[in-house]
C-alpha cells in the first residue's frame, strides 16, 4: 500500500489524556517548553516521564519526535512509544498507531491491527478514527457489500464495480505534514481536496505548523498553493510571528515576501518585531523594518519594540535601532529608552544610548533618572557610566533620594566616592529623614561610612525619631561601624 496515510499530531482530537506515574507538573513543564519553542527541553523532560510509565508522557514524546522538532528519531523508535501508550489504554496513541499500521510507517503494514487499533480510538470517541475504519471497510473487497441483483438485460460487463480507493488524508494528517515539511504529501494532501487553509484545535494551519518548525520548502510550497499568509491562532499568534520567535530567518523572508503583516499583534499586544527584541534576533530586524515595522509600537505592557530591546539585547541588535527616530520616545510613565536600560543593567544599551546623544538627566514621572533607576535596582556599572555621562552628582527623585543616598544603600564605595567628587550634599535626607550616613551605618557598609565621614557627613544628626547613625549601627549589630561613629 501506498504511504499515503499521514499520522496525526499532538492534539487532533480534545480527549483527557491518561498518566501512569506522572511526577505532578512534568507534562506542563514539557507543554509550556514546547509553546517556547524549546523542543529539545520539552523532550528530555518527557523522556524522563516515559521511562516512569507515563502513558501521557510516552504519547506526548512519540508525537514531538513525529513532528520532527526534537531532532531526527527513527520511525521505529516513534512506533515502540506511541503502541506502549496504546497499550496502556491512552486513546488518541490507539488511533495514532492504527494510522502507522496502515501507512507503513516504523512497522508493518497490517490492516487487522489497524482495524483493531481504530476500532478501539473510534469506541471512544475519536471521529478520525470512525472515518478510516469506514474507508477500510470500504478498500477491502472481502467486506464490500455484494452487489444487487441484476436484470437479465444487463450486459455482463455492467456488473463489474470499481473497488473503491484508500485511503483519502485527514486534515490532521494534512496539518502533521506541514509540521515534517513532507512537502509530497501536502502535495498530495491538497490534491484530494484538504483545504490548504485547514486549522488544528488551537487554530493553528498548515502554514503556522511549518513556520514554527522552519520548513520553508513546506512554507513555499504552501504560500504557492494559497495559504493565507497571516491567519492567526487562538493565542492570536501569526506565522510570521512565530517564524521571528523561533528565529527561523528564511521563513520570515518568505513570509515577508508574500506581504506578511509585520505590525500584527499577537499575545499580549507584542509584535513579530516585539518577538525579534525579546529573543535579540537581529537578523530579521533589516527585513521586518522595511516591510513597515514599527519600533514605536506598544505592547500590553506599554513597551515599545525599542525598549524590550535596550532591556535584553547587546550592541550587535541594538545597531538595527533607528536611534535618532527613538530619542524622544517614553513609555506612558514618562520612562525613556535610556531609564529602560538602566533598569535592566544593560550595560552595552546604556552606552550605546549614550554615544547616540540620549540624554542621561530625562526623568520619568516620579522624578527618577536613569541614574537613579540604576541606584534603585543596584546596577553599580550602569550607574558609574550614567554618573559620569551626567557630570551631576546632586540629584534626587520626588521622594527625595538622593543619588548618594542610594549608592550609601547599595554600599558601592566607588559610587560613593565619585559623588563626593562630584559635590553631592552630604546630609540631605529623604522624605522619611535619613541621610546618607545614617542609610550606610544601618546597612553595616563600613567602607562607605569611612568615606562619608571622611568627607565631612554629620554623624550627631538624627531622625525624626530622634536615631542617630550610631543608634543604628549598634541596633543592627554592626560593631565596627558603630566604633567608627562613636
Amino acid at each position: 500500500m501506498a504511504r499515503t496515510v499521514l499520522a496525526v499530531l499532538l492534539g487532533s482530537q480534545a480527549v483527557p489524556a491518561v498518566r501512569v506515574q506522572a511526577e505532578p507538573g512534568a507534562v506542563e513543564r514539557a507543554d509550556a517548553a514546547v509553546r517556547s519553542g524549546n523542543f529539545k527541553d520539552a523532550a528530555e523532560i518527557l523522556k524522563r516521564e516515559a521511562g516512569s510509565g507515563s502513558a501521557d508522557a510516552k504519547f506526548r514524546l512519540a508525537s514531538l519526535y513525529r513532528s520532527g522538532r526534537a531532532g531526527d528519531v527513527d520511525d521505529a523508535t516513534i512506533f515502540k512509544l506511541m503502541n506502549e501508550a496504546a497499550t496502556q489504554g491512552h486513546v488518541r496513541a490507539q488511533f495514532l498507531v492504527g494510522t502507522m499500521y496502515l501507512s507503513g510507517r516504523g512497522t508493518a503494514v497490517d490492516k487487522d491491527k489497524a482495524r483493531e487499533a481504530l476500532a478501539k480510538a473510534a469506541a471512544r470517541g475519536i471521529d478520525d478514527a470512525q472515518v478510516l475504519l469506514a474507508r477500510l471497510e470500504q478498500s477491502s473487497p472481502e467486506r464490500v457489500a455484494p452487489s444487487r441483483p441484476t436484470s437479465a438485460t444487463e450486459p455482463a460487463a455492467g456488473r463489474a464495480t470499481a473497488t473503491p480507493s484508500f485511503p483519502q488524508v485527514t486534515a490532521a494528517q494534512f496539518l502533521e505534514a506541514a509540521s515534517r515539511g513532507a512537502v509530497a504529501a501536502l502535495a498530495s494532501a491538497l490534491k484530494s481536496g484538504v483545504s490548504v487553509d485547514s486549522k488544528d484545535e488551537d487554530g493553528n494551519t498548515a502554514l503556522m505548523r511549518a513556520s514554527r518548525a522552519g520548513r520553508i520548502d513546506a512554507v513555499r510550497m504552501l504560500l504557492d498553493a494559497g495559504a493565507k499568509v497571516d491567519t492567526p491562532n487562538v493565542r492570536s499568534e501569526t506565522p510570521l510571528f512565530v517564524a521571528v520567535g523561533q528565529g527561523h530567518a528564511p521563513v520570515v523572508f518568505a513570509l515577508l515576501q508574500r506581504h506578511a503583516n509585520p505590525n500584527a499583534t499577537g499575545p499580549s499586544k507584542q509584535t513579530a518585531l516585539h518577538r525579534a527584541a525579546r529573543n535579540c534576533r537581529g537578523t530579521v530586524v533589516p527585513a521586518l523594518l522595511k516591510a513597515g515595522a514599527g519600533f514605536r509600537v506598544d505592547d500590553a505592557e506599554g513597551l515599545s519594540a525599542a525598549a524590550v530591546a535596550v532591556r535584553k539585547c547587546d550592541s550587535d541588535f541594538l545597531a538595527h535601532l533607528p536611534a535618532n527616530d527613538l530619542a524622544g520616545w517614553t513609555d506612558i510613565s514618562g520612562r525613556s529608552l535610556l531609564w529602560h536600560a538602566a533598569d535592566a543593567g544593560n550595560l552595552q544599551a546604556t552606552q550605546y544610548l549614550l554615544d547616540a546623544g540620549y540624554d542621561p538627566k530625562r526623568d520619568d514621572a516620579n522624578g527618577v533618572t536613569p541614574l537613579l533607576r540604576a541606584l534603585e535596582k543596584r546596577q553599580e556599572a550602569v550607574a558609574l557610566v550614567l554618573l559620569k555621562a551626567s557630570g551631576t552628582a546632586n540629584v534626587r527623585s520626588k521622594a527625595g533620594n538622593s543619588a548618594l543616598l542610594l549608592a550609601a544603600v547599595i554600599g558601592s564605595k566607588a559610587l560613593v566616592e565619585e559623588l563626593v567628587k562630584g559635590g553631592a550634599s552630604l546630609d540631605d535626607r529623604n522624605a522619611a529623614g535619613f541621610t546618607p550616613l545614617m542609610i550606610a551605618a544601618r546597612e553595616g557598609h563600613t567602607e562607605v561610612v569611612t568615606v562619608l565621614l571622611a568627607a565631612g557627613a554629620d554623624k550627631h544628626a538624627r531622625t525624626k525619631k530622634r536615631e542617630t547613625a550610631l543608634d543604628m549601627a549598634t541596633t543592627g549589630g554592626h560593631a565596627a561601624v558603630a566604633q567608627l561613629l562613636r
